[in-house]
């Protein structure tokens, strides 16, 4: 199995690497944007050769909302045709801020599968932190919301998936699911770290800007409290936002 992934400015990133490698994935394939101070990492790790990497040194955040949407599924149709050209079996698609765990190796999970299920769906668990932080992104807590049952959590509910490649019509639906008959496990879960730095929150939600007539949707407050704060400009504003949710 293998995964694709599209950053910006990532945190604890060989973190991430390394403990996606522990996990059992093959190969890493990602859309980095405006950070090629990354490239070093990714020259120097152990595992180099299982890593592809798609450089976007300038990227128009307009409407970010939506328009990562696209940027996310481009990065995904791509890298189904690496990953079948390396002969894998598995896509998963998550971003830089979420990591994947199982306390069985993930290809043995992934192996039992029924063979009509081509899209296999882990759910979200995500993650609360003590304290205003900036230093480091995964390891500053062990509290966790469980999204199923929870409506305290900030950012998406639901989770993500992984598309089986020898189906033809494998692809994206969404941005954070797979085409195909959906098999659900427990086994798996996404850990989200969603802002999790203070500076890494209020560059994301500076450039979710809503200038187009498409609007993001009602209901996700997280995001529509964490613009306007941003927006205002007022640093005090913007730490009481980011310290209520």
């Amino acid at each position: 199995s293998d995964v694709c992934s599209s950053d910006l400015k990532p945190l604890d990133f060989k973190f991430w690497l390394d403990h996606h490698f522990n996990q059992g994935f093959e190969k890493i394939y990602l859309r980095v944007e405006e950070t090629p101070e990354l490239k070093d990492l990714f020259t120097s790790h152990p595992r180099a050769a299982d890593i592809k990497v798609e450089y976007h040194d300038k990227v128009d955040k307009t409407d970010n909302w939506w328009s990562k949407m696209d940027r996310q599924h481009d990065i995904v149709t791509k890298a189904i045709e690496w990953a079948r050209n390396d002969g894998l079996d598995w896509l998963w698609h998550f971003d830089d801020d979420e990591i994947i765990y199982s306390e069985r190796p993930i290809p043995d999970i992934l192996a039992e599968v029924p063979e009509q299920f081509n899209n296999v769906f882990a759910h979200t668990i995500e993650a609360v932190y003590p304290e205003i932080q900036n230093k480091q992104c995964f390891g500053t807590t062990n509290k966790f919301i469980d999204c199923q049952k929870s409506d305290k959590c900030r950012a998406y509910y639901g989770g993500k998936s992984c598309a089986r490649l020898s189906w033809p019509d494998a692809g994206c639906n969404g941005p954070h699911q797979m085409l195909g008959e959906k098999f659900e496990t427990d086994e798996i879960k996404i850990l989200h770290f969603e802002s999790c730095s203070y500076d890494r929150w209020k560059d994301k939600y500076i450039h979710m800007n809503q200038t187009s007539k498409k609007k993001i949707p009602d209901g996700f407050d997280f995001y529509h409290n964490s613009i306007k704060a941003c927006k205002s400009g007022d640093e005090n504003q913007m730490k009481k936002v980011y310290s209520k949710y």
